[in-house]
């Protein structure tokens, strides 16, 4: 779902751009949307590494103990949903500093007369 709203709302906000030599820069929008999209899998695939070793999980052992499982849980789970609720908040952030209203009858068009 993240990947069609993520591509959606970039595609929104790159609609409108463009200076006044017609340079249009939506090549370099796109660019960094997938150098970003990139640096995320990496640094969440690290934590998770990073919390599987602390957790004590021994790669291909038949069993895991309770401490490995409780980390293979917490690695799956609890850090995906600790990041989603950072960025919901840091989106939540930028939008209490807009006026939500005003930006949507900015956009509307006028009754008709």
């Amino acid at each position: 779902m993240c990947n069609p709203a993520c591509f959606t709302l970039l595609a929104h906000a790159m609609r409108h751009e463009g200076g006044a030599g017609g340079l249009h820069t939506v090549g370099l929008g796109w660019a960094l949307n997938s150098m970003a999209s990139k640096m995320a899998f990496d640094i969440g695939g690290s934590l998770l590494a990073g919390v599987l070793a602390a957790a004590g999980l021994v790669s291909g052992a038949a069993g895991q103990t309770a401490q490995a499982q409780a980390g293979i849980h917490a690695g799956f789970l609890l850090v995906p949903a600790v990041l989603y609720l950072l960025a919901g908040g840091l989106v939540l952030r930028g939008l209490v500093a807009q006026n939500p209203v005003a930006a949507v009858n900015s956009t509307a068009s006028p009754p008709p007369t």
